[in-house]
């Protein structure tokens, strides 16, 4: 194996975005609540919130790129260092530099950059994100009912964001085309009445937001 390793913020978000699909793929085929394979759910967890996240800080850091740090002065610095010691990339500097969470992205976009983040894809997010907390910082544990109802947000969750940053940046669902689940809202409606009802209540209030020129926060 030979050649330059080249890995932009754009390529590193649609790679997580694969790796979801890849193990929601793995679910539905080997799936049955009464054997071990619980780990394709937990990958599929981890890999939609990566996604998510550095597609949302890219989406940030096309409109303004210090925007995706914690600390404008540490920017700046690094951004100084950048210049006096001829350094391509930002991270390369002495300076510790610090980005922000996509909580924190999604809040910046709506109320510094003006963009419209749907409530229902902020909703599956933040859901997803507190079973990735728990994942990551200490166990989990679900019974069988909340874990179907957990690979439908996943699958959701999954095409919303195709939907979401095809819009924004164009050329994402060409990468999808074959990567795409038969799965529509009637699937909660006919199985999940309740969480289809909550889906359909979010983006109706969500047509009501744009029409109204309101936005919702995302608090994290």
């Amino acid at each position: 194996m030979g050649g330059d390793m080249k890995y932009s913020m754009l390529d590193n978000g649609v790679d997580s975005l694969k790796a979801t699909y890849l193990s929601i793929q793995n679910i539905e085929i080997q799936y049955d609540p009464t054997l071990a394979g619980y780990h394709h759910i937990k990958d599929a967890i981890l890999t939609i919130n990566h996604a998510n996240e550095i597609l949302f800080k890219y989406f940030l850091k096309t409109k303004q790129e210090h925007l995706i740090y914690k600390d404008i002065t540490n920017y700046i610095n690094a951004r100084k260092q950048m210049k006096e010691n001829h350094i391509a990339h930002i991270m390369d500097t002495k300076v510790k530099l610090e980005t922000i969470s996509f909580h924190e992205a999604i809040d910046r976009l709506e109320y510094i950059c003006g963009e419209e983040i749907p409530i229902a894809f902020k909703k599956l997010l933040k859901d997803l994100n507190n079973y990735r907390n728990k994942i990551m910082h200490y166990e989990i544990s679900i019974e069988e009912e909340e874990v179907r109802k957990l690979i439908h947000k996943l699958k959701s969750c999954y095409d919303y964001t195709i939907r979401f940053f095809d819009e924004k940046f164009g050329g994402i669902k060409k990468r999808f085309t074959s990567l795409r689940f038969d799965f529509t809202f009637e699937d909660y409606e006919s199985t999940y009445y309740e969480e289809w009802a909550d889906s359909q209540a979010l983006y109706e209030f969500d047509m009501l937001d744009l029409m109204g020129n309101r936005r919702g926060g995302f608090s994290s």
